[in-house]
């Protein structure tokens, strides 16, 4: 391999007259890896006036020597019909005989063919080969199998190392930036790290990542105007809704829940689920719209057939404003164990006379922590509501409640 390593050297020499002289001898040496970097001088124009036939020449006589770099060339420009028209069977036929010859690149390519289709087990086996030779083609689809669950469970851990590994080959490469940024932000196959996940956010400008930013910003960094500036690039209703959050809840931005009412409003129009709840809230509170407690149960039973969490609570506690008691208790019975849950349920008892059951209730209320229950039950014992009169149970209920509310 004198030739050819003599070439080589004299080319990273920048010495290109000799380099190609060397080229040619290396040929005549039988040292056919020279066809390739030769037919790749003339189509390139590096160092020499661009030729694409000549260069076409030098790769087909590697061809002929069963050179595989060159085979493997050819297959690529028969598969995107460059310098060559476009023959799907003649490039896959290339990719086959240069594979044979262990040449990474067409051994990814072989499996590009069967990921197209839909082929994606098949398509893994090549990817895996590939891989293994540090071909970046093969690696990327690996890596999107494995991301996205094709042929295989999602691997989200091997989906990272690839891509880790392939941005540090291309730190250009957008697409493999953002997922690495979406990988750091939801924790897929890397502990959830907000700070690197920014920092890749902010030099890409897509919608989705400009918003993820503005989450970060939000919810984790606490900077609530960067937060919406970035939520006021993006025009869609996930955006519109995050800053209607922010002026209901004064962030960034002065609190104003009547306005937040339009804008959540305008959200929920759009079918964005996630606002369904807060046009509940603004009718139950009066927030933007006049108080109007059917309205607000219909906006919570959008939010609960879009299964919206905590919105049996929210219609009973609109029911409890319409004095409709059965129905409170109704939708209190699917709600989750909570100390709202069971106040609330006292309270429509007591209302229904069913003294036994709001006492049970509000012992319920108790047990999960919360000091006025004891008071409630207090009251209740006094006046042998729910439980035979017991003076001296009220009593130690009193001073129970007493102590810690003092504590308080």
């Amino acid at each position: 391999m004198k030739y050819l390593n003599d070439g080589k050297k004299a080319f990273n020499e920048k010495d290109y007259d000799k380099a190609i002289d060397l080229y040619l001898k290396a040929i005549d040496n039988k040292e056919y890896e020279a066809c390739f970097l030769l037919g790749l001088i003339y189509i390139t124009g590096y160092c020499v006036e661009k030729n694409i036939d000549k260069g076409l020449e030098f790769l087909f006589l590697g061809d002929k020597h069963d050179e595989k770099q060159c085979i493997s060339s050819l297959g690529d420009y028969y598969y995107n019909g460059k310098y060559l028209n476009k023959d799907l069977a003649k490039a896959k036929s290339y990719y086959d005989r240069a594979a044979k010859l262990l040449e990474p690149h067409a051994i990814g390519m072989l499996g590009l063919f069967l990921f197209n289709e839909e082929k994606y087990s098949e398509a893994i086996e090549y990817f895996k080969s590939g891989s293994l030779y540090y071909d970046t083609n093969s690696m990327y689809y690996m890596a999107k199998c494995a991301y996205n669950g094709l042929g295989m469970d999602k691997d989200y851990i091997l989906a990272f190392g690839l891509y880790q590994k392939l941005y540090e080959y291309d730190s250009t490469n957008i697409e493999i930036r953002k997922i690495l940024a979406d990988s750091y932000f939801n924790g897929y196959g890397i502990n959830q790290d907000f700070i690197k996940a920014k920092e890749l956010y902010e030099m890409l400008d897509d919608d989705d990542s400009i918003f993820n930013l503005g989450l970060i910003y939000k919810n984790h960094l606490k900077e609530y105007e960067k937060a919406l500036e970035c939520f006021k690039k993006v025009k869609n209703e996930k955006s519109q809704f995050e800053q209607a959050l922010m002026l209901y809840n004064g962030l960034g931005i002065e609190e104003n829940k009547n306005d937040a009412y339009f804008k959540f409003y305008a959200c929920a129009a759009s079918k964005y689920i996630y606002a369904y709840p807060f046009v509940g809230d603004s009718y139950y509170y009066g927030y933007g719209v006049k108080k109007d407690y059917n309205e607000a149960i219909k906006w919570y039973k959008f939010a609960l057939d879009n299964n919206i969490p905590n919105q049996y609570i929210n219609i009973a506690s609109a029911y409890m404003k319409l004095k409709k008691y059965n129905e409170t208790i109704n939708y209190l019975n699917n709600e989750a164990d909570s100390i709202n849950k069971y106040k609330l349920l006292a309270e429509a008892y007591v209302k229904l006379k069913k003294y036994d059951l709001a006492y049970n209730s509000y012992l319920k209320a108790k047990d999960l922590g919360d000091i006025y229950s004891i008071y409630e039950l207090y009251k209740l014992t006094k006046k042998g509501k729910g439980i035979k009169k017991n003076k001296e149970l009220a009593n130690k209920l009193y001073l129970e409640y007493l102590m810690y509310s003092n504590k308080e």
